[in-house]
């Protein structure tokens, strides 16, 4: 029921597309559901004062409504549900793309119309006998369904709610939570909104936090004809695909429950945003990478008139991804049997974007890939199609055919073989090399072994350490020799520990820790043990603990492949994880053997930005064909040498731009080439030559005290600055003395004559209210050179990232005498963008104060002056 300062005007239905009946959890989602849509029917536009008389409150608000259409239309004109909206006097107002679609007839002919007009007698008597009592009643009831499919029933809701009768089919909780988000998707996609009005403020977002979504290591899909779909089981592939076949013709199909390529269930889902045309069957059957049955058909767009449609631009979107994971995505389709150019364009978009062109014409194995696509800050990755600029085709067709979606690991793992020491697993096996960490019975059966310099599999060293605290037992060589998850080297031996006296020990219950963990990071643990040629249950069981615990527990009796996964666990404040190992609850072994083989950790180190500039001659940049990993900025003489030059965007070492700029203040002289080509700190690019600056005339200038500010920082976050310069081939002292200015002021000295290795550093320094840092030069105390220079080569700047912005919740929200309160929710150390909104239209919102949360949950005050009526938090960029 659809109310204005508590008056009935009207009633809004909605229908899930399921046809198997309707529950009482499903109530409860779906009253959280209205409450969402709640803030699009109760906008400021649809507001009557209280002292209006009846005949000017009606004039004033119809026009209001009208204004209204283009938000409902933007949040449910597109959503997988049937909704319609009927006023008081049971004409039909407005209704969605799906009940159009369900009922085969266009908006023109449903709008203004009764239910009489449209339906059964006995089903239109119902619809009003059911309106009424919403409006009159505004009580909950279940009640049959006028438009309802057989097992649909109505829903009631009271009257103090925006919206009324809900016909609904039962629809799976996971589903409905997906589709709900997809609405919020649409409504400016806000983790957490409210009203703000005279009245008590409205609260919307029950579904702003959503489900959690589950990594997907790989994700295929096969985009096709209905009767060719891509199934794992004999004859076929041993992945698992999505096929995307009568979804991709639905301008809103959506696919739940994508599976990964090994058959795990996920949250994430693809939605269609604009349809393809059809399949076409005649692709290739002689691909080798992908299956005949993902090959030999491909859904297709177009832009002239084909099969009654024309200017077909499909697009959809894959939603509910682990925000800010990175992705590579490769497409591949093809048509036969032709001549002219098909070239398709892909146009995909995250956090960021890309574009790609390809042909399908006469295709057999060719694909492209977009490399390292990060879904952005809502989980989301956006596909669309259109023709390429080289497409010659008459009707410039487009076609997808198979997708692979590819999670690219930015994690690091340790592995370990625990065994006897007389077959190690070195890094020759397998290929290509792989590190291991071997720790022998002297290390394991020592309470007070220790296994420093723990190295990753590609052989970089971390400086973490496993210690033991209780010792194993001794080692047992009794392992399989057939296992495929590790190399023999490491399958075949073990640890040890038991309960009951074996070689003269009892209790053996190991527990080891491994030390110099970063303490903000998640680590995934894998455990592997084998006994081979037994007949009892040897279960042992792992428990990992740290700020958090888990256990998991294996059976090393006659194993060959088998693991358990201890997931999810983090390092206490120390940095430490304790292992505890003890038999299982089903181990019947006589001594209560318990087995450790293998232990591989998995972990993604948070990434710490860094921002490297190398200051310089032209020539000689320092950039990837110095055969530098790292990205750099590269300051020379077109900027340096002025008094106002600016640097804009620099780029920290992965590649992203950020908003910090390097802005001149007082100009360099120039540059100076005759820095170290030792070993040193940096690259030779960029040890080899610095800026300068002098006070005796060189070169022409003079009182040359060069000066500069990082701009674009956030006050209140330390950071950490690095300098470095080099001047070789000289016998005085030529130290510089550098002033840096944030919040505080320090002042660091480094005597650049003759260095190879020495930098100064100033760690924990926060910019000033403006977000700057300003770096000023002069000669130090102890420079004794004619011209008194001045150097800087290289200037580093590190920071600590704040968290990744989870979902916030809004709660709490009151109308005070000062203002407006509510509480925020959400990641600790994240910062949030409270924005407001008079009309919740897409483009209508406002930055009103940022927010860093130092806990769980902080109240925010609003200042009530503002014209906002809508509110919502987001994630800062």
């Amino acid at each position: 029921m659809v109310t204005a300062h508590g008056q009935p005007i009207g009633v809004l239905h909605l229908e899930p597309s399921q046809d198997d009946g309707f529950d009482a959890w499903d109530r409860q989602l779906l009253r959280a559901f209205t409450e969402n849509i709640a803030i699009a029917v109760q906008s400021i536009n649809w507001t009557m004062p209280h002292s209006a008389p009846p005949d000017s409150a009606k004039r004033s608000f119809v026009p209001s409504l009208g204004e209204a259409e283009g938000l409902y239309e933007s949040i449910v004109g597109h959503l997988p549900a049937v909704i319609w909206r009927q006023d008081a006097n049971h004409r039909f107002t407005w209704v969605n793309d799906r009940f159009c679609g369900a009922d085969a007839m266009s908006r023109e002919q449903i709008i203004g119309k009764t239910d009489f007009e449209l339906l059964l007698p006995e089903n239109a008597e119902r619809s009003r006998a059911g309106d009424e009592k919403t409006i009159s009643q505004g009580e909950f009831e279940d009640l049959e369904g006028p438009f309802a499919r057989p097992g649909a029933r109505m829903v009631l809701l009271p009257s103090d709610g925006p919206f009324g009768i809900l016909p609904a089919h039962k629809s799976e909780a996971d589903r409905m939570q997906s589709s709900m988000s997809s609405l919020l998707s649409s409504v400016g996609r806000s983790t957490g909104c409210f009203r703000r009005a005279a009245l008590p403020v409205v609260l919307a977002g029950a579904f702003c936090a959503g489900l959690p979504p589950l990594r997907a290591g790989q994700m295929l899909f096969d985009f096709g004809a209905p009767d060719s779909p891509t199934q794992p089981g004999a004859g076929g592939p041993v992945t698992h695909w999505n096929n995307i076949t009568t979804v991709g013709t639905d301008p809103v199909g959506t696919l739940f429950d994508l599976v990964d390529s090994e058959g795990n269930v996920t949250t994430m889902y693809l939605w269609m945003l604009a349809r393809f045309n059809g399949a076409n069957e005649n692709g290739t059957i002689a691909a080798t990478r992908y299956p005949s049955t993902a090959t030999r058909d491909s859904l297709y767009g177009n832009t002239e008139d084909f099969n009654g449609m024309a200017d077909i631009y499909p697009e959809f979107r894959l939603a509910a991804l682990p925000v800010g994971e990175v992705y590579d995505l490769t497409f591949y389709a093809s048509r036969t049997g032709v001549t002219d150019n098909r070239e398709t364009r892909y146009t995909i978009t995250g956090s960021n974007a890309t574009v790609l062109d390809y042909d399908p014409a006469n295709n057999v194995d060719e694909t492209v890939t977009a490399s390292g696509i990060a879904a952005d800050m809502f989980g989301e990755i956006t596909i669309g199609l259109e023709p390429g600029p080289n497409n010659s085709n008459g009707n410039h067709f487009t076609y997808l055919g198979a997708l692979e979606v590819k999670l690219v690991s930015t994690g690091q793992t340790w592995l370990f073989d625990f065994g006897s020491g007389n077959s190690p697993t070195e890094a020759v096996e397998p290929e290509p090399e792989v590190y291991w960490n071997n720790l022998p019975t002297a290390i394991g059966i020592d309470p007070a072994g220790v296994l420093p310099d723990l190295v990753t599999t590609d052989g970089s060293a971390t400086g973490a350490a496993l210690e033991m605290v209780a010792r194993f037992n001794g080692a047992n060589t009794s392992g399989s020799t057939a296992a495929t998850v590790y190399p023999t080297s490491a399958t075949r031996d073990s640890l040890f520990g038991n309960t009951e006296t074996f070689s003269g020990l009892d209790n053996v219950l190991p527990v080891f820790k491994l030390t110099g963990l970063d303490p903000r990071t998640s680590y995934d643990f894998t455990f592997y043990g084998s006994r081979t040629g037994v007949s009892d249950v040897r279960e042992t069981r792992f428990t990992v603990s740290g700020s958090n615990a888990a256990v998991g527990d294996l059976d090393a009796a006659n194993n060959v492949d088998a693991t358990v996964a201890v997931s999810g666990v983090k390092p206490a404040a120390t940095g430490e994880v304790t292992i505890s190992i003890t038999p299982g609850p089903n181990n019947n072994n006589g001594n209560h053997f318990t087995y450790l083989g293998v232990m591989q950790v998995d972990w993604t180190p948070p990434f710490t930005p860094r921002i490297l500039v190398d200051l310089g001659a032209t020539g000689t940049p320092t950039d990837a064909t110095a055969g530098v990993t790292e990205i750099w900025n590269n300051l020379t003489q077109s900027v340096a040498g002025t008094g106002d030059g600016v640097l804009e965007r620099l780029l920290t070492v992965d590649g992203t731009a950020t908003s910090i700029n390097w802005e001149m203040i007082s100009r360099f002289n120039g540059a100076n080439e005759n820095g170290t080509q030792d070993p040193a700190p940096y690259p030779i690019s960029a040890t080899r030559d610095s800026m300068y600056g002098n006070t005796e005339v060189w070169s022409g200038l003079e009182n040359i005290f060069p000066a500069f500010k990082l701009t674009g920082l956030t006050p209140g976050v330390p950071y950490d600055l690095v300098l470095y310069a080099s001047r070789m081939g000289v016998s005085d002292n030529r130290e510089t003395q550098f002033t840096i200015t944030g919040a505080t002021e320090t002042v660091e000295f480094l005597n650049v004559a003759v260095n190879v290795d020495q930098t100064v550093s100033v760690t924990g320094l926060e910019p000033n209210a403006a977000g700057e840092i300003s770096i000023a030069l002069a000669p130090g105390p102890n420079n004794d050179n004619g011209n008194h220079f001045t150097y800087l080569g290289v200037l580093q700047l590190d920071w600590e990232q704040a968290p990744p912005a989870g979902p916030a919740t809004l709660s709490g929200a009151q109308l005070t005498d000062g203002g407006f309160t509510f509480t925020l929710s959400g990641t600790i150390g994240a910062t949030y963008q409270v924005q407001g909104s008079a009309t919740l239209a897409a483009d209508s919102w406002n930055d009103v104060q940022s927010v860093t949360l130092a806990s769980e949950s902080q109240p925010v005050a609003i200042d009530q002056a503002g014209a906002w009526q809508f509110y919502r938090a987001v994630a800062a960029p």
